[in-house]
């Protein structure tokens, strides 16, 4: 992929949870990425782009593109 990020990038963990209402802003040329750790979890996603803008804005790495990613909470 034309662009793509170094795979060797060091990774940033955050966790969410609606006791603490927290928010996390991922800031334009940021890859990002979620999984839920609750059955029934709800994500809200506000961004700048209209998801006619979006389209085009989809990348995906394969699981083990990073290489300093541990995926396991």
């Amino acid at each position: 992929m034309k662009n793509s990020p170094d795979p060797n990038l060091s990774i940033s963990k955050f966790e969410l949870s609606k006791s603490e209402n927290n928010i996390l802003f991922v800031p334009k040329g940021y890859a990002s990425g979620f999984t839920n750790k609750l059955n029934n979890s709800e994500l809200l996603v506000f961004s700048t782009s209209t998801l006619e803008n979006s389209v085009n804005d989809d990348y995906r790495f394969e699981i083990d593109y990073f290489k300093n990613a541990e995926w396991k909470f």
